[in-house]
């Protein structure tokens, strides 16, 4: 991570050097600047990892998965949450499904375990998009799928989608991310203990769907 570390004071005719850029052929000279965040980190600079968890089956009450962050000091902020329906699989069934997602304060029972950068894909795995950041190995992050029970902190909002493979709803929803967009307001923080989970409705709905996440740490 990158913190913003310095400032300056700028005074006409002295002072400390500013960047400036002149665009095109103009002789118009224009200020450079390097966004940053309200934690300070210039924007780029944080470590950034995918979460990519396999198509499962869609089931009633269904936990499908877990992340959770068991770290005793890291933050985790989720950047984004995608469904992807599989659609390259036959279904019959005009129904979608329902997808509740929760905070979650411990973490869950049962379950599959994750990989890190692992080379297979019929297990959830984390991979980073920079190898140079640091490893989530020994972080305390981590992510079950088909859990047998999760320890609810709050109801955070509800997806439905539809998974029926001939639809163009199935492929144009991977590219929607789930997440309620904030243009002023905060990011979805997992503190440590703190975790988010999805659950499926009551209905059953067909085929499978899978899943992708991307985190940043702090």
């Amino acid at each position: 991570m990158t913190l913003a570390n310095d400032s300056i004071k700028v005074t006409p005719g002295s002072g400390a050097t500013v960047g400036t850029y002149a665009p095109g052929s103009g002789s118009t000279e224009y200020q450079v600047v390097t966004l940053a965040d309200s934690t300070g980190h210039l924007v780029e600079s944080k470590p950034t990892y995918l979460l990519s968890i396999p198509g499962l089956d869609n089931a009633a009450n269904r936990y499908h998965w877990e992340l959770f962050n068991g770290s005793s000091s890291m933050t985790v902020v989720v950047r984004g949450v995608w469904a992807v329906p599989r659609t390259d699989t036959a279904a019959v069934g005009t129904l979608g499904a329902r997808y509740d997602f929760y905070r979650t304060t411990a973490l869950s029972s049962g379950g599959s375990a994750h990989n890190f950068e692992s080379s297979s894909s019929l297990s959830a795995n984390f991979a980073r998009v920079d190898t140079t950041d640091p490893t989530l190995v020994s972080s305390g992050l981590s992510c079950k799928t088909v859990v047998t029970s999760i320890t609810t902190g709050s109801w955070l909002w509800t997806s439905y989608i539809f998974n029926e493979e001939t639809n163009p709803a199935s492929v144009l929803i991977q590219g929607v991310n789930l997440i309620p967009q904030r243009t002023w307001g905060k990011e979805l923080v997992l503190r440590p203990s703190e975790g988010l989970a999805m659950r499926q409705g009551t209905v059953a709905s067909v085929n499978q769907t899978g899943w992708l996440l991307s985190v940043t740490s702090e």
